[in-house]
């Protein structure tokens, strides 16, 4: 039904599934029926909401460690890629949620650039919603992590967004940005274009107004531009 079925159909197959994926115990059996290729291909070539429903169910799919390789080998990356570029405003950010998952895999982080992931995902964070851009922040600081990505991932154009969400009202993204400019600190060969970003006041600022995980992601990111990486 997902492949073959009428748009209606494969809307209402897609948004079963992801249910299902929503169950922790029930991801591995769904993969096993052989929901990925479904999905890639509902993906490829469903309606609007079809789409957003098979990224969504992805998402969730996502969730599981070990299902993550299995996602990226049954191609779900390009049209996902493709979905952050010109998907619906909710399908952006169910997009943007699974690369924050499999972001979190060092082993397919590579594979998430290597797709032309970043750009959207920087244009995500900068113009998504709220939802939408918590997802790409993730993925982007994960994928930033990664000290052979980390000049990719700048050069993209994730630094100054990110540091723009140092400022944010929100506390995830306040918390989620400083680990992320952290991981940018601590590459000497950036640490002068994140302090030319800006990125100083605001992590001082959230040294007194932060949670305890954004004073110490602020305080990480502090040492890491004063060169103590340690």
């Amino acid at each position: 039904m997902l492949q073959s079925g009428t748009d209606e159909a494969r809307r209402y197959a897609a948004g079963a599934i992801s249910r299902l994926a929503g169950e922790p115990a029930l991801r591995a059996r769904v993969v096993e029926a052989g929901a990925l290729p479904a999905l890639v291909a509902l993906l490829e070539t469903g309606n609007d909401e079809a789409k957003r429903k098979a990224a969504g169910a992805c998402f969730r799919l996502a969730d599981d460690a070990a299902l993550r390789p299995l996602m990226a080998h049954a191609g779900a990356l390009p049209p996902l890629v493709a979905l952050l570029r010109s998907g619906t405003e909710e399908a952006k950010r169910n997009a943007a949620g699974v690369f924050s998952r499999l972001a979190n895999d060092a082993t397919l982080r590579a594979r998430v650039v290597d797709a032309g992931a970043l750009p959207p995902l920087v244009s995500v964070l900068e113009s998504g919603n709220d939802e939408a851009k918590r997802n790409a922040a993730g993925a982007l600081s994960r994928l930033a992590d990664e000290p052979a990505l980390r000049a990719r991932v700048a050069q993209a154009g994730a630094l100054r967004p990110l540091i723009e969400l140092l400022s944010s009202n929100v506390d995830w993204a306040k918390a989620n940005a400083a680990w992320a400019v952290a991981s940018f600190a601590g590459d000497a060969a950036l640490r002068a274009r994140v302090v030319e970003a800006g990125a100083l006041p605001p992590l001082v600022a959230l040294l007194t107004t932060g949670t305890d995980g954004a004073k110490a992601n602020a305080a990480g990111a502090l040492g890491c531009l004063a060169g103590d990486a340690t």
